[in-house]
This record gives structure tokens, sequence and C-alpha cells, in this order.
């Protein structure tokens, strides 16, 4: 079993996973503001609700959707070039107790017993942290298939 893996990005891998990242923070948030968005819509059409009244609230809500979208794009974005700049490579271990990952701005130590629900989408490898409560995003370069047995279901 591999136990070391290094991966040295190019600008497009780069710009691929900084996508892909987002695309992953996105979603989950995404489905919980459209659920928000179908009740509120639910509630005015029972409520015999006026036009002007479902615009006055439907439209200043997708613009802040929309601006949420691309403050948090833009965020993951930062995140992944500082993690990932094109030309300086990133090192993952997979020990026994758990995962070492060390890009650009430092190491992290992960236990596998933290990590579950993988999901391998594109140049990512999405997983749940079980401690923190939010997804955490791999690059798929430092995450090979032999290591996801090691995850929790």
């Amino acid at each position: 079993m591999t136990t070391q893996v290094a991966w040295t990005p190019t600008e497009a891998e780069v710009r691929d996973l900084a996508r892909a990242a987002a695309r992953v923070v996105l979603r989950r948030s995404l489905a919980w503001l459209a659920a928000v968005c179908a009740v509120a819509g639910l509630l005015v059409m029972v409520t015999d609700g006026v036009v002007a009244a479902a615009l006055l609230v439907g439209l200043p809500f997708l613009l802040l959707v929309g601006l949420y979208a691309a403050v948090t794009t833009r965020r993951n974005r930062r995140i992944v070039t500082a993690a990932y700049p094109v030309g300086v490579e990133a090192r993952a271990e997979a020990r026994d107790d758990g995962l070492l990952l060390v890009t650009a701005v430092g190491s992290t130590e992960l236990p596998w017993s933290r990590l579950t629900r993988p999901r391998v989408r594109g140049s990512v490898v999405s997983v749940r942290d079980t401690v923190l409560r939010r997804q955490v995003v791999l690059a798929r370069q430092l995450f090979p298939d032999e290591w996801l047995s090691r995850l929790g279901a």
C-alpha cells in the first residue's frame, strides 16, 4: 500500500481544484437556500400573497444568494491557491492513525476516525470531519484510491 504521495501542481490543476472545491462547498449551502426559497414561496402562495410582496422579498433574497456564491467561490480560490501554489510540492502520508497533509501553508494531521462520507468528485476528495462538523476538501492527487478504505462510511 502506498503510504506517501507527492504532487507539484500546475496552474491548470490549481484552477480546476479551486473550482471543484467551491462546487463541493456551494452544493450543500445552496441546497439549504433552495429549500428556504421553496418554503418562502409556498407561504406567499398559501397566504394569498401579493406579487409585489413576493418580488420585494424574493429578489433581494436571490441577490443575496448570488452574492454568497460569489464570495464563497472567491474565498475558496484564495484558500486553494495559498495551499497549493503552482510549482510547489505538496505531500500526503497515510499513517496508521491518520492522514498527514503537508502544503505550502503548513501541515495538518487528520485522524482516520474523524473522516467519514468520502466522495470523489473530479479533482477532489471531500470527506466529512465529524469533530469540526464540516466538509474537508482534499486534492485528488494527494489521496490515492487505496486510502479510501481507511475512511468511515
